[in-house]
């Protein structure tokens, strides 16, 4: 388990949602592909702007993420 996740949420214990999204966020920050740095990047930021809510921080991480890829005309990020 990353251990910013950690640090930040108590994953036992939280709703099955919440359960979830950690599972996913540490999923995406556990995974050592170089090419997903922007969007662990990203992903820091959205876990700072909500603590305690992961399944908050990684609905915001996906409306970005989702943002920027339309800005590029549906083009990958990486």
């Amino acid at each position: 388990m990353s251990k910013l996740v950690t640090r930040h949420f108590l994953c036992e214990g939280t709703t099955p949602i919440q359960g979830q999204a950690c599972d996913i966020i540490n999923s995406i920050l556990d995974d050592p592909s170089p090419e997903l740095e922007d969007v662990k990047r990203r992903l820091y930021k959205c876990l700072a702007d909500h603590p305690n809510a992961p399944e908050l921080a990684l609905l915001a991480q996906l409306m970005e993420t989702s943002e920027l890829v339309n800005a590029h005309g549906g083009e990958n990020l990486g």
